[in-house]
């Protein structure tokens, strides 16, 4: 369960809506804090109070008086106009992360929409109805506006929506579901279609998947030091704590952790080997780095996620004020940029999701995490020795048979380095 209750998050607080539908629920508190606001807008247009996409027109059409008899149709009609998306629909992982996001940036109090719309994302999310957004159109930092606007579109009944494995009609999914099309009230449309979350959603994925990538890199490490029979002592936190950088620190300590059991390690403690191959002695200080470079993108993504408000006005409950002013932000499409450069240095079928136990506190042998990665049952060496003749630890024909089929999309020259330095029992 995914509560929203005003707090701050974090990107890994978005991995569930990665793996599938998860279920939402809205905390008492942004219950009152959303209807208090609602009522702030109200107040305000009953005063005849001047407010921009609410009784005025948009943009070069800002002066434009709007009847209170056609501001539900204004918004409307926003949404419509700007449903003109094109290209290839996001994948429904990101239409996922995308309506979360639009939820919170909601639930935060700021917009002045009524409670319904925040109820209605909130059913769509819980029954796994998601609009089918193209990925083309948007106008980037200044707002996601086309993407956003399917979204809105899906939400009051029209366009198509991704439900029960297959793609038909918004307003057929939404009475499957037993709801109901949202009606637009005033400011409604304004606020769906306005916001940076698609292209936020896209740096929360992308962050996620890098942070798989770095892990998994650390256990391929790992797995390295026991396939080539090197020692475990150069990864003692306490060498890479003298460094200060804190990546380097961090991942020394997963590399020590993942090899505390290995009993391949354990098999040649006593074989005189002076030093190992420089590549993985710097196995904490090149993934160390790659996690500081990282590190500061994902802190602005997450300081997107956070962000009060990202449209045209805010409402606020302090002597009942609208400001207008749009709160979208340049900063995170360069960090988003640079991002998607980092991942570009990686082919793309490295990218995997990794299920292991957590890094940072409980030892797990390389073979294990490899193996559970996999599906396969927990891996146990047995009656491990280093023969006298041969430089290579035996190993039956299953074990080999693994690792040469999990490293052969990855490292062709890792899969040949097995594939003659490794024999096994028959």
């Amino acid at each position: 369960m995914f509560r929203v209750n005003g707090n701050s998050y974090s990107t890994s607080d978005f991995i569930p809506f990665l793996s599938g539908r998860t279920k939402v629920q809205l905390s008492r508190q942004v219950i009152s804090c959303i209807k208090s606001n609602r009522k702030c807008l109200e107040e305000s247009l009953a005063n005849g109070d001047t407010i921009y996409g609410v009784n005025t027109g948009f943009g070069a059409l800002s002066q434009v008086k709007i009847s209170e008899n056609d501001q539900k149709l204004l918004q409307l009609n926003l949404v419509r106009s700007h449903s003109a998306g094109t290209g290839t629909p996001f994948s429904p992982e990101v239409v996922r992360l995308t309506m979360v996001l639009k939820l919170l940036d909601i639930s935060f109090g700021y917009s002045g929409v009524r409670l319904e719309v925040a109820k209605q994302l909130m059913d769509f999310l819980n029954h796994d109805i998601l609009p089918v957004v193209p990925s083309k159109g948007s106008v980037g930092a200044s707002g996601d506006l086309a993407q956003l606007s399917h979204i809105a579109l899906a939400l009051i009944g029209e366009g198509d929506v991704q439900f029960e494995g297959r793609v038909c009609p918004s307003i057929k999914a939404i009475k499957k579901a037993g709801l109901t099309p949202l009606t637009l009230h005033t400011k409604e449309g304004l606020t769906l279609v306005n916001g940076t979350q698609v292209s936020t959603a896209l740096g929360v994925a992308a962050s996620c998947s890098l942070n798989n990538l770095l892990k998994t890199a650390d256990v391929v490490g790992a797995l390295s030091v026991e396939a080539s029979l090197a020692s475990r002592k150069v990864f003692r936190p306490a060498i890479h704590r003298l460094k200060k950088h804190p990546g380097q620190i961090l991942v020394s300590r997963n590399i020590w952790n993942l090899l505390a059991k290995s009993e391949i390690v354990a098999s040649h403690r006593e074989c005189g080997q002076v030093q190992d191959p420089y590549s993985l002695r710097c196995i904490p200080h090149v993934h160390g780095s790659s996690r500081e470079v990282i590190s500061p993108m994902i802190k602005i993504i997450e300081n997107e996620i956070n962000t009060r408000r990202k449209d045209s006005s805010l409402i606020t409950e302090e002597n009942f004020e609208i400001f207008k002013q749009k709160n979208s932000y340049l900063l995170k499409g360069i960090y988003v940029d640079q991002l998607k450069i980092w991942a570009g240095l990686f082919p793309k079928e490295q990218i995997f999701t990794l299920s292991t136990k957590n890094l940072n506190s409980e030892p797990i042998t390389a073979l294990e995490s490899v193996f559970q990665y996999l599906n396969l049952p927990d891996y146990k060496i047995k009656n491990i020795q280093r023969q006298k003749q041969k430089k290579y630890v035996p190993m039956n024909s299953q074990t080999r048979k693994i690792l040469i089929e999990f490293f052969k999309p990855h490292n062709e020259r890792l899969f040949k380095f097995i594939g003659k330095k490794f024999d096994w029992d028959e």
